[in-house]
């Protein structure tokens, strides 16, 4: 059985463990505690700056500092670009289509979908807990494939060619799956508790929707959409899942039909992308 001790895990950014922990409940002194934390972090300056200058906030080239920045996007988005751009140093040296689209293009497509998906699904609360539980639940497939590069890229594309579990290859091949990764690794770092449990029950069966809490729903929910919109065929349990969630939230048709092809489409030009180039 596989130990975290033989597995390459990266280390948490210093800003990354501040910030998961910092209190955002005090809008006048968090700004500025906010500013102090980030700002000697010059890559995730730079990309929140580009992200407040973007076309999509409106504000292209008038915002000059970090903490105009942080007022304009927000305590909560400056919270959760830090743990994109960790994430993105996670797996920025792990190249080839099949990582790309998984470990790169499917966590920011999930969290910006999950982050979308509770306000018609009346779960507005929980928007920027939907987004960082999407952004980093499969953090374990992150781990796996650094430790095992080539040989785990092969088995993430048997997964999708063949319809198997991925779970279930993971186990056969390593004794151990990237959900039992994550959450040890959650663990370990400390994380919040919120965000240890997204990872650790993130594999529900649809008899179980009921039971779990909204946020497993909708990251749940959020990271089967944002498979088929990358192409991507789900599995018949996937699909009972989708359907058992959406149902739970007595979803309409005009809600399920606003998270298809044309939502990619539109999705694409949101600046946290860009951060991928």
């Amino acid at each position: 059985h596989i130990s975290l001790a033989n597995l390459i895990i990266p280390p948490l950014p210093a800003v990354a463990i501040k910030v998961t922990t910092f209190d955002h409940s005090n809008p006048t002194g968090g700004s500025e505690e906010l500013e102090r934390i980030i700002s000697p972090d010059k890559s995730i300056t730079t990309d929140i700056m580009k992200i407040a200058n973007s076309a999509f906030y409106g504000r292209s080239g008038k915002v000059h500092t970090l903490k105009d920045a942080i007022t304009l996007l927000g305590m909560r988005t400056v919270k959760n670009l830090v743990l994109l751009q960790s994430n993105k140093q996670f797996s920025k040296n792990l190249k080839g289509d099949t990582y790309k689209k998984h470990l790169q293009e499917l966590p920011i497509l999930s969290a910006l979908i999950a982050y979308d998906l509770t306000t018609p699904l009346g779960m507005k609360n929980f928007k920027d807990d939907a987004f960082l539980g999407s952004l980093l639940r499969k953090f374990g497939m992150t781990i796996l494939a650094l430790t095992y590069l080539e040989q785990y890229s092969d088995i993430i594309n048997d997964s999708n060619s063949t319809g198997k579990d991925l779970i279930s290859l993971e186990r056969e091949t390593f004794n151990i799956d990237h959900v039992e990764i994550g959450s040890k690794v959650f663990k370990l770092w400390n994380m919040p508790k919120g965000l240890q449990d997204v990872v650790t029950h993130q594999n529900f069966s649809h008899e179980e929707v009921g039971k779990v809490t909204h946020i497993d729903r909708i990251t749940r929910l959020a990271g089967c959409l944002a498979y088929q919109m990358l192409g991507y065929e789900l599995k018949e349990e996937e699909k009972q899942v989708e359907e058992a969630i959406f149902h739970s939230y007595n979803a309409t048709t005009q809600i399920r039909e606003s998270f298809q092809k044309e939502y990619y489409d539109m999705i694409k030009d949101h600046p946290f992308f860009e951060m991928l180039n």
